[in-house]
């Protein structure tokens, strides 16, 4: 995967919903929110388990091919001052489900697994008068691979003798 899936996942749901740069962030950016009105997004990554390790010499190319395939997961926060959260927050789902996912899980060759939880409402955690806050678990199927040279051994100096 030459992009990063939480980078990804973000231009999806931005482009879905029709967010602005400044309304979509990666969770621990240099951003508070506090005066701002509006709808806001924050993904952050949360674990990641491998099922799957390979490494392959290649003997056209005298190189090593290694893959891995991950499982991922990631939250999603959509959170706002105003109601304009809980208005949207099922638009979320919708973007990780459209044509515009699939074609982005296409092209970077990673799956977006089916949504079996939805949002749970953690606007508690700010206090009273503060963000409506919604949090969405969701996993992922990504596949990595790199090639890298490697020392082949084709000839040698020494020779074994039969006694």
């Amino acid at each position: 995967m030459n992009r990063e899936p939480i980078l990804i996942l973000g231009d999806i749901i931005k482009d879905f919903m029709t967010l602005n740069d400044d309304q979509i962030y990666i969770y621990n950016q240099d951003f508070n929110p506090t005066n701002t009105s509006g709808l806001f997004i924050t993904l952050g990554f949360n674990n990641s388990v491998n099922y799957s390790s390979i490494n392959r010499f290649n003997p056209d190319t005298e190189q090593q091919e290694l893959s891995i395939n991950m499982k991922e997961s990631y939250s999603i926060n959509v959170y706002s001052k105003d109601s304009s959260s809980r208005i949207r927050k099922e638009e979320v789902i919708m973007a990780l489900n459209s044509d515009l996912a699939r074609n982005k899980q296409e092209e970077y060759f990673f799956q977006i697994a089916p949504i079996t939880q939805g949002f749970v409402n953690v606007s508690d955690l700010e206090g009273e008068g503060m963000y409506n806050r919604f949090a969405l678990n969701i996993n992922i199927l990504a596949h990595y691979n790199q090639v890298r040279d490697t020392l082949v051994y084709d000839t040698f100096n020494n020779s074994i003798e039969n006694e």
